[in-house]
């Protein structure tokens, strides 16, 4: 019997930058799995609430786990 009968993941390429010592770090964050978008954030901040509303978002109807990864038994 499995305990994690489907693993939903998401996986992302993060770039952090900022212009000077004391600027602000800005971030892009690509998806790297299927749809490969961009995304570009002014500040951290940004970053942090783009993430939190993806991870209460339903998965896409394509599937959640792309890469057809089997499940783990433990």
């Amino acid at each position: 019997m499995s305990i994690l009968p489907h693993i939903t993941y998401k996986s992302y390429l993060l770039r952090l930058s900022r212009d000077a010592a004391d600027a602000r770090w800005q971030a892009t964050l690509i998806n790297v799995i299927g749809s490969h978008e961009v995304h570009h954030f002014a500040d951290l901040e940004r970053l942090v609430t783009y993430l939190l509303d993806e991870l209460d978002a339903p998965p896409a109807e394509s599937g959640a786990n792309p890469c057809n990864t089997p499940p783990i038994n433990l």
